[in-house]
């Protein structure tokens, strides 16, 4: 209903308002995954995931946010790895 239109125009508000000061929060769900990865910490172990090619963030629990670019805390969540050929048969 309204309400819900409401929170989310206010969100979106606030959102600009941080971005604007240089404020970001990005959710990575969906980006490749490499053990390299400073701005992700994964939970857990990278869980066998159907259709997938390469390690994938399948879930973001806790956004990456920035501060003018520079991280000020890392993304954390659930990586998603290709299921084993032999699991699929």
């Amino acid at each position: 209903g309204s309400e819900g239109s409401r929170v989310q125009r206010n969100f979106d508000l606030l959102r600009k308002a941080l971005q604007a000061k240089g404020i970001e929060a990005m959710d990575l769900s969906g980006q490749a995954f490499s053990p390299d990865r400073y701005d992700f910490e994964p939970l857990g172990e990278p869980q066998p995931m159907a259709g997938l090619t390469r390690a994938t963030i399948i879930q973001c629990e806790r956004p990456l946010v920035r501060l003018d670019g520079k991280m000020l805390q890392p993304a954390k969540g659930i990586v998603g790895r290709p299921a084993d050929q032999a699991a699929t048969v």
